[in-house]
């Protein structure tokens, strides 16, 4: 009888356990202002594949190439653009390249050089741009 007692034991403290952690719903809130503000493909970006030692050059830059652009703009005025985009093939580099701290134009006229520039030796390049 012992051992049935402790499980019946056992079993009542798992059940009053899983009462007392029941997760909570948040409710959400009314004010609306400090949510992100998301667009995808509604802005452009200009690439460029660095240099070998890492600067953006006037012969590695160009435009027209088929460009993927998310931009995320917070309530507390963050903001964060991140540029996919195919390499043409005269400019695609035999080695990976990258370069930071360049100029960005990330929203009407806001200016950052928290910058980043990936290009891989495929032909795809990411440009990163982040406003704190």
């Amino acid at each position: 009888m012992p051992i049935s007692l402790s499980r019946a034991a056992a079993v009542a403290a798992i059940g009053t356990l899983a009462l007392v952690v029941q997760p909570v719903m948040a409710k959400p809130a009314a004010d609306k202002s400090n949510g992100a503000q998301v667009s995808i493909n509604d802005h452009t970006c200009t690439g460029a594949v660095p240099s070998e030692d890492g600067l953006i050059v006037a012969e590695g830059i160009f435009t027209g190439a088929e460009h993927k652009v998310q931009k995320v703009k917070t309530g507390s005025g963050n903001m964060f653009l991140m540029c996919k985009f195919d390499v043409p093939a005269s400019l695609v580099p035999d080695s990976r390249r990258s370069a930071k701290g360049f100029g960005c134009v990330v929203d009407d006229g806001v200016r950052t050089t928290d910058t980043q520039m990936l290009v891989s030796p495929g032909g795809r390049g990411m440009l990163l741009c982040q406003v704190n």
